[in-house]
């Protein structure tokens, strides 16, 4: 047994983030589209040879752990540990054997060091298009999985470091834009071989056997340090409920997700027993992507700087009942998981405000809005697919304002910048602003929505939203207001028109204007205690308006001088 000293364990675990970050950075800074490149909607880890996950980049929270499980089934099921060689390495993407979504492709590349395999390096990117029903691979209308993408299972991308010609064809053939599909795979592939190297270097620095006792015994440490803190919640079941409007097919159903928390000693399960059954339409969550949900919600309500990995599972149990909208069976389609799973961790999170009370926030916005815009470039005279994903505010916390305009914590993906798009599609933006009075009222606000606006420069377009949140509102805390909910318009020949918040293929003509609201957040606390000068701050920065003032602050202010000529007798004390 190998025996290490502190310092060195330290210093050998922070190679190994490092490791996971240069990763994450070079598959960034590699990529084609500017899902990737800009929005950043990827992440890179690292695992041992029995599929543990030893270090994970800080990028995507619903990738948390995200491949151990396609990772473990691609050992046991398709490619035995000793068949593998160095230079190569395996694609991936079927939610039904461990994956998430189509889009979400992951590549395994074993790490060898003199001779033996030692880890694996891995990356997970989701890409602008894998074919299917709709240009961006986010339809709506789909009802099986086959009709929203090319479904890939463990397939050796990269034999002795050679590219298997034969997929990338299929590749190629099967996707709208093949030159950033493999330009975005070849980035990946980059970040991969980066993490074999910086492997490499490790164990000659400090040898491959210390190395794996580090990342074993820092399993060992994390399983340790949440323990204790779950230890620290008081025992108990804790069941909260949300729903998603409908899911694409069935406009007048509500998909509802239902959870109860249970807390014995220093395990917790998280049971999703009574959620809706599966739905018809793409909005389907394998557990894997749910189980990134409980994983993510119980670090941030313990202790949000235990090491990611798989030591931070252990105490965890999650229960997806089969045949319900967290567990479909196959073929139902799933590329939608994303709402779901948001709203999952939204419905976690009201559990735990049970549990910890003066500890959570009010919900989110907990929708991301996904829009493509395609079609024909008339100066490149290209096929193009642009991809935008909206986030909106995080709830007002109890000690603080929520954060405004700001993806969801499950999320946490970037805005692709107004330039980047501008230059490579043909559409112009002429809004990007917060949306006043959108933030929940309370003695803390909730974060403020946004509003960002396409004008369509070219006709032949199509325009595709994967959204929700226009019925439900984001609920406050402790006396706190709801968030505003969404809501998409069509500006034709300046007439405006309300969109259907789940569009496929709508078609586009020159000068369209799309704009879309993302839903608010709850506020937190009686509104009425709100100091008066934050208000005033609030009125005074647009956020708040002057009506909105008086009728959920109770202050009156003037609208020329700003100034408080009165305010509800007992508020503000």
């Amino acid at each position: 047994m190998t025996t290490i000293d502190t310092v060195t364990t330290e210093v050998v675990h922070a190679a190994l983030v490092s490791i996971a970050e240069e990763m994450m950075a070079t598959l960034q800074r590699s990529a084609y589209s500017v899902v990737i490149r800009e929005a950043a909607d990827c992440s890179a880890a690292l695992y041992d040879t029995s599929g543990q996950l030893i270090a994970q980049s800080e990028s995507i929270p619903a990738h948390l752990g995200f491949a151990g499980g396609a990772l473990r089934s691609t050992l046991a099921n398709r490619y035995p540990l000793e068949s593998l060689r160095e230079g190569d390495s395996i694609i991936f993407n079927d939610p039904y054997a461990g994956g998430s979504h189509l889009p979400d492709i992951a590549l395994f590349t074993p790490v060898f060091f003199e001779g033996r395999p030692v880890a694996f390096s891995v990356t997970v990117a989701h890409h602008l298009d894998v074919g299917g029903r709709s240009p961006g691979s986010i339809g709506n209308d789909v009802t099986e999985i086959y009709q929203e993408g090319v479904r890939l299972p463990p397939i050796l991308f990269e034999r002795d470091g050679e590219l298997n010609d034969t997929l990338i064809a299929l590749l190629r053939t099967n996707t709208r834009q093949p030159d950033k599909l493999l330009g975005d795979l070849r980035a990946q592939l980059a970040a991969n071989k980066t993490g074999v190297r910086r492997i490499q270097e490790l164990c000659r620095r400090h040898g491959a056997d210390l190395v794996a006792a580090v990342a074993q015994d820092r399993l060992d440490y994390t399983e340790r340090r949440l323990r204790n803190c779950i230890e620290e919640i008081p025992d108990g079941e804790y069941f909260a409920e949300g729903f998603l409007d409908e899911d694409g097919i069935d406009r007048d159903t509500k998909v509802w997700l239902r959870c109860t928390v249970k807390v014995s000693g220093s395990d917790m399960v998280f049971d999703f027993a009574g959620s809706s059954p599966q739905t018809a339409g793409p909005y389907n969550a394998v557990p894997a992507a749910i189980c990134a949900a409980a994983y993510l919600i119980t670090k941030c309500v313990t202790d949000p700087d235990i090491p990611q990995n798989e030591g931070a599972f252990r105490p965890v149990r999650i229960v997806t009942p089969p045949g319900s909208v967290v567990n479909p069976q196959f073929p139902a389609p799933c590329g939608a998981r994303h709402f779901t799973v948001m709203r999952a961790a939204d419905v976690i999170l009201s559990a735990f405000a049970q549990a910890l009370p003066g500890r959570i926030p009010a919900q989110s916005n907990a929708h991301t809005t996904a829009i493509s815009i395609s079609g024909v470039h008339p100066e490149t005279c290209r096929y193009g697919v642009y991809f935008d994903l909206l986030g909106g505010p995080i709830g007002a916390r109890p000690n603080k304002d929520g954060l405004d305009a700001v993806d969801d914590y499950v999320g946490n993906v970037m805005n692709v910048p107004v330039e980047a798009a501008e230059i490579e599609y043909p559409l112009q933006f002429t809004e990007y602003s917060l949306i006043p009075d959108s933030g929940g009222p309370g003695t803390h606000r909730g974060g403020l929505a946004f509003r960002r606006s396409y004008r369509i420069t070219a006709d032949g377009q199509s325009l595709t939203i994967r959204s929700d949140g226009e019925e439900h509102r984001p609920q406050g805390l402790e006396g706190g207001g709801s968030g505003t909910p969404g809501r998409k318009v069509l500006i034709r020949d300046g007439e405006p028109a309300r969109l259907y918040q789940k569009e496929t293929g709508f078609p586009l003509r020159d000068g369209d204007v799309i704009s879309v609201d993302t839903p608010g957040s709850g506020g937190y606390g009686d509104p009425y205690r709100r100091p008066v000068e934050l208000v005033l701050e609030d009125v005074a920065n647009g956020k708040v308006s002057i009506q909105a003032a008086w009728e959920s602050y109770g202050v009156r202010i003037d609208p020329d001088t700003l100034q408080v000529i009165e305010r509800v007798s007992g508020a503000h004390e």
